[in-house]
C-alpha cells in the first residue's frame, strides 16, 4: 500500500517509535499529579484526564478557580523534575533497526520529515546525537518549545509541527505509538500509522481507532510504502 497521494511530509513521534529509549514515565506522570494535588485539583478531574492522556480539564479547574497565576511556577517544576527522569537513562537511546535508512529514504523522495514528541528538548536532542539520526528532520516540536498545554495531544502541537514543515495538517502523516499520537492526528486532520513497539498492539489500535486504523508492526515497515 502505497502513501497518499496528498502527503507531502512524514512525521514521527520518538520514544518507542523511532528510538528504542528507557524513561520511566510513571514518575513522569506521577509528578505532574502531585502538582495538581498541590494546587487542589480535586481527584476526580485529574483521574479524568488520566483517562485522556491530557492535562484539559486539569489546566479549566485551575483557571476556574482563580489560580491562573501559578501555571508558570508550576510549569518551571515540573520541567525541572520531568527533564531530569528523562536524562538519567539518556544514554540508552538507539534506534530500531533500519531507522535511519528510513528517514533518509523518505528525504530522497522528497518528503519533509518532522519528529513531533512530548520529550523535553534537551532530552530530545541528546537522544536523538546518541542515536545518530539528529540530522534527519526538517523540524521538529518538543514540549519545551511551547506553553505545556500545547503540546500533544492538543492539535496545536501538529499546527506548529506543520508550520515549522511549511505544510499543513492534512499533509502529514503522523506515525507513533500511543493513544496520544492517533488522538493528536485526528483532531489536527492528519494522516495516522501506529506501531506495535510501544504498549499497544494490532488490536488495542482496533480497540481505540476501529478496525480500518493502519498499524505495521515497526517503523521501519513504512519502507513498503514509498
Amino acid at each position: 500500500m502505497a502513501l497518499p497521494s496528498h502527503i507531502k511530509a512524514v512525521a514521527f513521534d520518538m520514544d518507542m517509535t523511532l528510538l528504542d529509549t528507557v524513561i520511566d514515565f510513571k514518575r513522569m506522570a506521577a509528578v505532574v499529579e502531585e502538582e495538581f494535588v498541590g494546587l487542589g485539583i480535586p481527584e476526580d478531574v485529574i483521574e479524568k484526564d488520566r483517562r485522556m492522556h491530557s492535562m484539559d480539564n486539569c489546566m479549566k479547574w485551575i483557571i476556574a478557580n482563580g489560580l491562573a497565576d501559578e501555571l508558570h511556577t508550576m510549569g518551571l517544576r515540573i520541567e525541572e523534575r520531568s527533564a531530569s527522569i528523562e536524562m538519567e537513562r539518556v544514554a540508552d537511546a538507539k534506534t530500531f533497526p533500519g531507522t535511519e535508512e528510513l528517514l533518509l529514504e523518505l528525504r530522497s523522495k522528497g518528503y519533509k520529515v518532522g519528529l513531533l514528541t512530548r520529550g523535553s528538548r534537551a532530552y530530545v536532542e541528546k537522544a536523538l546525537e546518541n542515536a545518530g539520526i539528529s540530522d534527519e528532520f526538517d523540524h521538529m516540536v518538543t514540549r519545551s518549545d511551547y506553553p505545556q498545554n500545547e503540546s500533544k495531544p492538543n492539535p496545536i502541537a501538529m499546527e506548529h509541527l506543520a508550520e515549522g514543515l511549511g505544510v499543513s495538517c492534512s499533509e502529514i502523516l503522523f506515525v507513533g505509538d500511543e493513544p496520544v499520537d492517533w488522538k493528536v492526528a485526528q483532531e489536527a486532520g492528519s494522516g495516522f500509522i501506529g506501531v506495535e513497539t510501544g504498549m499497544m498492539k494490532r488490536e488495542n489500535w482496533v480497540t481505540l481507532a476501529g478496525p480500518s486504523v493502519d498499524v505495521i508492526g515497526i517503523v521501519t515497515d513504512l519502507r513498503d510504502r514509498l
